[in-house]
C-alpha cells in the first residue's frame, strides 16, 4: 500500500508559492492558502481526484473564498463562511481536517438537491454499503479496516453526498483514525495502518490505500447498516425495520434541505429498495468477515449468510439526564469548539470534537456564552424576547441545556 504524494499531471512534485488561491473540481468557490504550504501538501496526500487549479491573479479580486488557511510559526488557522469564528493554532493534520470539512460542506452547499449522510461507505461489486450509528460505534475504524480488503473501494468515512437518483458520490478523502489504535485490533491491521499513514499528529492519522475512490466517482446505494458495538458480543446481523432505517437517515442527514417534507420524501424513496441491517459486534475482524459474507453476491444479504429477523440489539435506554446548571453562576464556553452553520441549524465542530448538533435556540444560547454570563441573565433576556412563554419554563429549559453542556465539558463555571 503506497503512500500518495502530491504530483503534477506530468508526474513531478508540485511547486507551491507561499500564498495562492486555488479552485477544486466540483466546487464553485476557491480556497486561499497563505503561508500554508504544508497544509496544501497534506491535503494532496490524503485526497484523490480534487484537481486543484490556481486562480489567475487578475481574477482573484472578484471571488469569495470557501476557506482561508493561514500559517504562522508552524501552526495554522482556518476560516470559512461556515464557521462563526476561525479555528486557530492548529497543527498541519488538524488544519487539513478542518479544510476537508469545508470542502465537504461546500460540495453539499453547491448541491441543494443532494442528501449529505453522516456515515462511512464502501463500494462492493458496484453498490455502496453505508455504515452509520451513534458516536463510538467504531465507524471510522471499520472503514479504515475495510480499506485493506480486496475488492472494496472506500467512498467516505464521514460524509456521503447522495444525488436525487440515489447514487452516493465519493469525495476522495481518506479515512481518519483516532490514534493510538485500540487494544485488540489484529497485528496485520496495525501493521497496515502504520505503513499507510500519510498524515498524522498525536491524536489522529489519515490512512491512504489504493482502495480510496477518487473524488466524483458514483455508485448506487445498496445497503445501510446500523452499527452497534457491544463488548464481548459475537458479530451478528439482523434485519432493520425500514421505518427505523428512515429515522436513522433523517437524523444523519446534514444537508440543508428545502423543507422537512422534501427530506422525508427523498429518504422514503431511497430506502424502499435498500437492504437495511443492524450489525452487532465487538471484534473488528469478525465484523469484517461477516460483512464479506453478507455482501458477496448479487443478492444482499447473501442467502448463505445468517440474518436474524428480530433485532438482537434493542435500543439502549436513553442516558440519564445531566443535572441542571446553577443559573446563579457565571458560565462561559470552553475554547476550541466552533459553530459550523448548516442552514438554520449547526454543529459544534473541532478537529478533536465533531458532531454536536444545535437547533436555532441552542445556537443563540451558545453565542451568548462567548463571554462569561450568568444563567439568570440569559433567562431574563429570553423572557423579554418571548413574553408569552412562562418564565419558569424558560428557566428550566436554560438550566437543562447548560447542564447538558457542563456534562459534555463544553462550558465551564467562571469565578465572579
Amino acid at each position: 500500500m503506497n503512500r500518495l504524494s502530491p504530483k503534477s499531471p506530468a508526474g513531478g512534485r508540485i511547486t507551491l508559492p507561499p500564498s495562492v488561491m486555488v479552485r477544486f473540481a466540483g466546487l464553485s468557490a476557491p480556497v486561499i492558502f497563505r503561508n500554508a504550504r504544508p497544509v496544501q501538501e497534506g491535503l494532496a496526500r490524503v485526497t484523490r481526484g480534487w484537481q486543484p487549479t490556481p486562480v489567475p491573479a487578475t481574477a482573484q479580486g472578484r471571488v469569495s473564498a470557501l476557506s482561508e488557511v493561514s500559517g504562522a510559526g508552524g501552526h495554522y488557522s482556518v476560516a470559512s463562511p461556515f464557521l462563526d469564528e476561525p479555528l486557530a493554532d492548529l497543527p498541519v493534520a488538524s488544519a487539513t481536517c478542518a479544510l476537508i470539512a469545508d470542502l465537504a460542506q461546500g460540495y453539499s452547499a453547491d448541491r441543494p438537491d443532494h442528501l449529505s449522510l453522516h456515515c462511512g461507505a464502501v463500494r462492493i461489486d458496484g453498490r455502496l454499503v453505508a455504515f452509520t450509528g451513534p458516536a463510538r460505534a467504531g465507524k471510522s475504524t471499520l472503514i479504515a479496516r475495510l480499506a485493506f480488503e480486496p475488492g472494496m473501494a472506500v467512498f467516505c468515512d464521514d460524509v456521503l453526498p447522495v444525488d436525487p437518483q440515489g447514487h452516493g458520490v465519493a469525495l476522495g478523502c481518506a479515512p481518519r483514525l483516532r490514534l493510538p489504535l485500540p487494544d485488540g485490533v489484529s497485528d496485520a491491521f496495525r501493521a497496515g495502518v502504520k505503513g499507510a499513514l500519510a498524515l498524522r499528529d498525536d491524536r489522529y492519522g489519515y490512512v491512504v490505500t489504493e482502495s480510496l475512490a477518487a473524488h466524483g466517482q458514483t455508485a448506487p446505494l445498496g445497503a445501510v447498516v446500523l452499527l452497534s458495538r457491544e463488548p464481548g458480543a459475537p458479530a451478528r446481523l439482523s434485519r432493520l425495520d425500514r421505518a427505523r432505517a428512515m429515522q436513522t437517515m433523517l437524523l444523519q442527514n446534514m444537508a440543508d434541505m428545502a423543507d422537512i417534507g422534501t427530506e422525508v420524501a427523498r429518504i422514503d424513496a431511497l430506502t424502499r429498495d435498500l437492504t437495511c441491517l443492524r450489525l452487532v459486534y465487538s471484534d473488528l475482524e469478525e465484523a469484517v468477515a461477516l460483512i464479506r459474507r453478507a455482501f458477496s453476491g448479487e443478492v444482499w444479504p447473501a442467502p448463505d449468510c445468517a440474518v436474524a429477523d428480530d433485532d438482537p440489539a434493542p435500543d439502549a435506554p436513553p442516558p440519564a439526564a445531566a443535572p441542571p446548571a446553577d443559573l446563579d453562576r457565571l458560565w462561559q464556553r470552553v475554547p476550541g469548539p466552533v459553530l459550523r452553520r448548516m442552514g438554520d441549524e449547526g454543529f459544534l465542530w473541532h478537529p478533536d470534537f465533531r458532531g454536536y448538533r444545535l437547533n436555532p435556540t441552542a445556537i443563540a444560547l451558545w453565542s451568548v456564552l462567548e463571554e462569561p454570563v450568568r444563567g439568570t441573565e440569559i433567562v431574563g433576556a429570553l423572557a423579554e424576547a418571548f413574553p408569552d412563554t412562562d418564565p419558569a419554563r424558560i428557566a428550566a429549559d436554560v438550566a437543562r441545556q447548560l447542564g447538558a453542556w457542563v456534562a459534555d465539558e463544553l462550558i465551564l463555571p467562571v469565578s465572579g
